[in-house]
């Protein structure tokens, strides 16, 4: 079935056709974020379409609250690493199995 005639449009031109052809090689991101430097080294990435009087109420509620953020896992006093250690649920006693090579591109 015709898209033009799935969607029930009359008027065949109203569809527009983009030929788009992606850009070859790698793709940079954009620098759509600024580095706001805090005590020791620290820093924050903040965007930068942010209106100015909002971007600096952000900046001091971020050194206002400083403490607040943990930059490493010492930071984080008082929380026992049963709750903040990443664990896997395996079982010590299950034989290891080397899962077969999967091709996904076998034309390559």
């Amino acid at each position: 079935m015709c898209y033009v005639e799935n969607f029930q449009i009359k008027n065949a031109s109203a569809v527009l056709i983009l030929d788009f052809e992606p850009p070859i090689g790698r793709i940079e991101p954009l620098d759509m974020t600024e580095k706001i430097q805090v005590t020791d080294g620290k820093e924050f990435n903040i965007g930068t379409d942010l209106p100015p009087e909002q971007m600096a109420d952000l900046i001091k509620g971020l050194m206002d609250n400083i403490d607040v953020f943990a930059w490493n896992p010492s930071d984080i006093l008082g929380i026992s690493s049963s709750i903040a250690q990443h664990r896997l649920g395996t079982f010590p006693e299950a034989k290891l199995v080397k899962q077969k090579n999967r091709n996904f591109a076998p034309d390559r």
